[in-house]
Formats: structure tokens, sequence, C-alpha cells
């Protein structure tokens, strides 16, 4: 009987949160690649259209080269951000304004 290899997939790693700027707990990417997908709710009470997300993605120790960024994506953009290296251990630094609360899902290839 042939052994089939074990087929990668998209594994769940962790979900982050907020409701302004905030430098996140470190997470553990096992893989060589990864995703991340964010999701914020827009604070309507004066316009709407003006809620933003800055998100820096950096490796553990690092505070100067980040590998990913989205910058000033609004609410209603597209909201999934691939990351082509890993093995090692990421933080991010969102900034938000005119958010509820922002939601930062992490996903590991492997």
């Amino acid at each position: 009987e042939e052994i089939q290899p074990i087929k990668e997939s998209w594994n769940f790693v962790t979900e982050l949160s907020g409701s302004s700027y905030k430098t996140t707990e470190t997470f553990s990417i096992r893989g060589s690649k990864w995703r991340y997908t964010w999701e914020c709710d827009e604070d309507t009470k004066f316009a709407k259209g003006f809620g933003l997300m800055n998100i820096l993605v950096y490796p553990e120790g690092e505070g100067e080269s980040y590998v990913s960024e989205v910058f000033m994506g609004k609410c209603t953009d597209q909201q999934i951000s691939y990351v082509y290296e890993g093995k090692k251990n990421y933080y991010f630094d969102v900034g938000a304004a005119n958010v509820n609360n922002w939601i930062i899902k992490v996903e590991d290839y492997y």
C-alpha cells in the first residue's frame, strides 16, 4: 500500500483584537508561508468611509523592518494578506482610526 504524503493546509493560529492602537502578543508560525485576515467595525458617528487600519507585521525582536503592511486599509476593503516567510515568531503593530473594534485572524500553512 502506497503511503500518501500528508497534504498541507491552512491551520488556525490565533485571533487578535482591539479597538485602537495596539502592539499584539507574539505568535508562532511553523510553515514557510502564512496569511492574516482583518476586519474592522467602523465608527460612523461622524461620517461613513473613514474607518481605517494600519497594520505592520514584524518578526519577534524586530522593530524596524516589517515583513507585511496594510496601509490605510478601509473597513470595506479586501482584507486578506499573505506573508511568504515563516518558521519564527511574529507580532502586529496595529493602528486604527474611527473604528469601534478590529479583529485579525492568523492562519499558518503547513
